[in-house]
């Protein structure tokens, strides 16, 4: 399943709740209060429009973009993180959810 990183200018409650209800449970980790990871099957716009950064139900005070990841990635970074990156590339090598 792809992996989008959402990155935003400022902190938003708004979006951060609608990223939530829509990408509930291990389909989403926050990096920070404005970096989120989502995992889903929609496309990068999709992901856009559901956070609410662009279509026509945006968020007006929002400024923000979606990533689609291409499957590699390197850093350093607090161990959850790494493992969500495990949990996710497991379920689509076994076709089982995280």
């Amino acid at each position: 399943m792809p992996t989008f990183a959402v990155i935003l200018e400022q902190k938003n409650d708004q979006l951060k709740a609608r990223l939530e209800s829509a990408y509930p449970g291990n389909s989403h980790a926050a990096l920070s209060e404005t970096a989120y990871l989502v995992t889903s099957n929609e496309t990068v716009s999709d992901v856009a429009k559901t956070v609410g950064i662009s279509g026509p139900e945006f968020i007006e005070e929002v400024l923000g973009l979606v990533l689609k990841l291409n499957g590699a990635y390197s850093g350093r970074y607090y161990t959850e993180i790494w493992d969500w990156f495990k949990n996710v590339e497991r379920s689509e090598i076994t076709g089982q959810p995280t």
